[in-house]
């Protein structure tokens, strides 16, 4: 009897080895896909009007339908995508931050 309570551990023990290390693929897959979404629009963005492929913040998550911090996390995990901001001339703060393709 002891052997069939030892076999029904083991398998649970790798089934939930399985399910996690699927759980975590799953997570780095769907980070990818939403970095490269922001990628491919600020790309094209630019591409459109060299020079003024910066976008904003709500901007982007206005036409890619991704949270704030989930572009923020898909900007700064990329090499391609620099975030310059816009500053405020009165005051001369930093009032914005911006998103921009950089080859």
């Amino acid at each position: 009897m002891d052997f069939i309570f030892e076999a029904i551990a083991d398998f649970a023990a790798i089934a939930t080895a399985v399910v996690a290390v699927s759980a975590w693929g799953s997570v780095l897959w769907d980070r990818r896909r939403r970095r490269r979404a922001l990628e491919d629009y600020l790309k094209n963005e630019a591409e459109k009007a060299p020079g003024a492929g910066k976008r904003t913040l709500t901007h982007l998550v206005a036409r890619l339908k991704m949270t704030e911090s989930e572009i923020l996390h898909a900007a700064f995990s990329s090499k391609k995508i620099i975030c310059p901001f816009a500053v405020d001339p009165t005051s001369g703060r930093a009032k914005e931050l911006l998103f921009e393709y950089e080859p």
